[in-house]
């Protein structure tokens, strides 16, 4: 009885994270696209200051700021990518606690993570300033599939191993 009321526990535990997690990205969804650049632009000064910082290069504010600018839109598509791509992870960990298993459970994970990214993107057209792109449904779907793919690899590892 126990081992039932636990396991109930973690399925609904779970997916309250996936819950919580697509509200993360609704969020992110909702930043007008002044806001949203912005975030993008911070992050994007960061990773390069670090970068800057490990290889012990020194660069001048000018160079910083045409780096910033290069890589400024592939920060922002890696973001999407890897949203989606834990979301991806949560949604087949979630369908696995429900006992949605096998084959089944993996192709209702890529609907559901391919479903919210298209509702996220069509969300964004009522968005001041956003627009939905149809490649970055492509890139949430890709990230997404990434991380199925990533669970399905270690469940078939563990399997082998016999550790489980």
């Amino acid at each position: 009885m126990n081992i039932v009321k636990g396991s109930r526990l973690v399925m609904i535990t779970s997916w309250i994270v996936v819950v919580l997690w697509v509200v993360l990205i609704f969020t992110f969804s909702v930043q007008t696209a002044e806001q949203s650049a912005g975030l993008s632009s911070r992050v994007t000064e960061t990773i390069v200051k670090i970068v800057s910082w490990v290889t012990s290069m020194d660069y001048d504010v000018r160079a910083m700021e045409l780096m910033v600018k290069q890589i400024h839109n592939l920060v922002r598509k890696f973001a999407h990518g890897g949203l989606y791509l834990v979301l991806g992870l949560l949604v087949i960990n979630s369908f696995m606690q429900t006992k949605t298993k096998g084959c089944k459970a993996y192709v209702y994970a890529v609907i559901f993570c391919a479903v919210y990214a298209a509702t996220d993107e069509a969300h964004q057209t009522f968005v001041a300033g956003r627009s939905g792109q149809i490649s970055d449904i492509l890139i949430d779907t890709v990230g997404a599939i990434i991380g199925i793919s990533m669970h399905w690899i270690y469940k078939r590892s563990v399997t082998r191993d016999g550790s489980r």
